[in-house]
């Protein structure tokens, strides 16, 4: 949505401090038992360190409200791949454990369509150049990239999941909810076979490369917490006879 209005050249809502978000993250960790953290972005997408710069002084203040180690969790962010993927290593260096850039969709002519926005600022070559960078640089299990599952062919979905696992790059597991607004003329999702062989794929994947999904709460982390710890239900859902 600050995409679209910064596009339209209309005024942005205001945007919390470094030192209002440190608070509200101070106050949940210490009143409501959270134990991860995540900072999420997607708008910044016109300069070479993307939004890295806000981030950094986001964990700065974070450090000195209370101490990033007294966070008892993960700290992620998800954010716009930056144009110089180096950039990641000043998150990395400030605190933060994960770092997110969401492919969203494999398919190259599905992706134009389903996110016209990230294609035309970012496109997939810097999303890619910055999530391999990362990967190379930081290790596995230390970079995500979420597919919207149902948008696409199982084939090529499963196809992208693997191109990244292959890399020690975490495929997340995003449930597409249509809501009101179509994707390539519907908002009709796939049957439900369809994502019992997704779920058994993306399972597979990350007992094949030892992968972790992170976080332990919330819809999309949920389901690829499930399917980390569990993977035999993912087989079990299919009868045991899944193909992927």
């Amino acid at each position: 949505m600050s995409l679209q209005m910064k596009q339209a050249h209309q005024s942005l809502p205001p945007f919390a401090s470094p030192d209002d978000v440190a608070e509200a993250v101070e106050y949940c960790v210490r009143e409501d038992g959270i134990r991860d953290v995540q900072l999420t972005g997607g708008s910044e997408v016109d300069s070479a360190r993307g939004e890295v710069p806000q981030a950094v002084d986001i964990l700065a203040a974070i450090d000195r409200k209370m101490g990033l180690d007294k966070i008892p969790g993960e700290i992620y962010v998800y954010t716009s791949a930056p144009k110089h993927p180096a950039a990641v290593d000043e998150l990395f260096g400030a605190g933060m454990d994960r770092v997110a850039y969401d492919l969203n969709v494999w398919d190259e002519t599905i992706f134009e369509q389903a996110c016209p926005g990230i294609s035309r600022h970012v496109g997939r070559e810097q999303q890619l150049r910055a999530l391999e960078y990362a990967a190379n640089r930081h290790g596995p299990n230390k970079v995500c990239s979420a597919f919207v599952v149902g948008l696409e062919p199982l084939e090529s979905l499963l196809a992208g999941a693997e191109y990244v696992a292959q890399r020690g790059i975490v495929p997340l597991f995003s449930i597409w909810m249509p809501h009101y607004r179509p994707v390539r003329g519907s908002t009709t999702p796939p049957d439900l076979d369809y994502y019992r062989l997704a779920r058994h794929g993306f399972a597979e994947l990350f007992t094949k490369y030892q992968l972790h999904p992170p976080g332990a709460s919330g819809l999309n982390v949920c389901m690829c917490r499930d399917l980390s710890n569990h993977p035999q239900a993912a087989d079990a859902a299919c009868g045991g006879g899944c193909q992927s």
